[in-house]
């Protein structure tokens, strides 16, 4: 594509020239040492468009297609090479506190100043929503690396003066970037868990799940961030009434799938932790060990288990079951799911609900692509089932 680029400029300029040299030396053409073609004039008849005379064309008009020539070669010679067209977008950066004279919108951005720069940008947007939302869909886009969370959270006052503000915005757009990032910067990233829960994200988080629909499936995918293997979050979790608003919102049809989900997870941590605990903490690095304060980090005294059975997990499992008829393939298995893993906390809930369950073990018992399902059945039924009780046809 190069060459081709430097020939058309090559071939264009060499016209341009020519072209110049004629209208100031008219005896070129006397002398016919050059062979000029004719400028052809497009608002000319139909009729004259195919005419063999010689060129007619005024003066005037001749200077018109010098002048288009000029500036289609000056527009040719200010496009920007290969290699600076193949920069990310976020490599090129003006600052709103510097002149444009001073500009250098070419200058390769480090992830070290481009964090610097877009706090600094951020501070000087305050007025302009717009701007603000740009910037933290950068930061968002910056903290898809672990380092760049690290610094993000750990070398700056971005948490305190940006993102905390950020979600009691006014305006869904930031308030929903601002969850985000906390989701991608805190995936098993101890420093950003650690940081997020000692400044009180969570309980933010926790409100804009019980109360900011349009924000809710964002918070939601921030706290489960946060919350992933961290006791320590997951205790303040507990204690500010977070499994108590998982649940109210997992009773609505819209937002049951992703409620029980979120709680499944949380259960199935726990119980993995109290099986084994060390792979977590061979994970962390030394200064996030440091972090971990609980006093009972994988929950040996089932604080859990008690938030749940008493904020009504057990009572939503079973309207869950009874409403089976009413969700697809993928929700029913989400819920036989939770019953499996909450049989020691429910199970005397469960005891009327078995002949849904022996229904849902015909429908998925014979299908080899199920077998995880029909194994958690078979679990149940063999927790639950009393051979004098009767299963009455159920359609699901």
């Amino acid at each position: 594509m190069m060459w081709k680029s430097r020939w058309y400029l090559l071939s264009l300029s060499t016209t341009v020239l020519v072209t110049l040299q004629l209208l100031h030396n008219p005896s070129v053409i006397q002398s016919q040492m050059v062979a000029v073609s004719p400028v052809i004039d497009h608002e000319v008849s139909k009729s004259k468009v195919h005419s063999t005379d010689k060129d007619t064309t005024t003066p005037e008009k001749s200077k018109v297609h010098t002048i288009i020539a000029q500036e289609h070669l000056e527009q040719h010679e200010r496009l920007p090479n290969d290699k600076e067209q193949d920069k990310p977008v976020h490599d090129k950066v003006i600052r709103k506190d510097k002149p444009t004279k001073f500009q250098n919108p070419a200058k390769h951005a480090s992830d070290e100043f481009l964090l610097t720069f877009l706090l600094e940008q951020y501070k000087l947007s305050s007025d302009n929503v717009d701007e603000q939302l740009e910037i933290l869909q950068n930061l968002e886009h910056f903290s898809h690396k672990y380092e760049n969370g690290r610094d993000l959270f750990g070398s700056t006052n971005a948490l305190k003066e940006i993102l905390l503000p950020a979600l009691n915005s006014s305006s869904i757009d930031i308030r929903k970037s601002a969850c985000s990032i906390f989701a991608i910067a805190g995936q098993n990233n101890g420093l950003v868990q650690s940081k997020s829960s000692q400044a009180g994200v969570v309980r933010h988080l926790i409100h804009l799940v019980s109360s900011d629909v349009p924000v809710r499936p964002k918070a939601l995918f921030a706290i489960s961030s946060i919350l992933r293997n961290y006791p320590d979050a997951q205790k303040k979790f507990i204690q500010d009434g977070g499994v108590l608003e998982i649940i109210k919102i997992a009773f609505l049809p819209e937002t049951r799938r992703r409620g029980l989900t979120f709680l499944m997870d949380l259960i199935n941590e726990r119980k993995f932790c109290k099986e084994s605990p060390m792979p977590r903490t061979k994970q962390l690095e030394e200064d996030e060990l440091k972090e971990l304060s609980s006093d009972d980090p994988c929950d040996q005294f089932d604080v859990l288990g008690m938030a749940l059975e008493k904020s009504g997990w057990c009572q939503l499992l079973s309207d869950s079951v009874e409403n089976l008829h009413s969700f697809g393939t993928e929700d029913q298995i989400v819920v036989i799911g939770a019953v499996g893993i909450s049989l020691d906390i429910c199970s005397s809930n469960f005891s009327n609900l078995i002949p849904y369950f022996h229904q849902l073990l015909v429908k998925f018992g014979s299908d080899v692509d199920f077998k995880d399902t029909k194994d958690t059945l078979e679990s149940i039924l063999g927790a639950l089932s009393s051979p004098t009780i009767s299963v009455p046809r159920i359609e699901l």
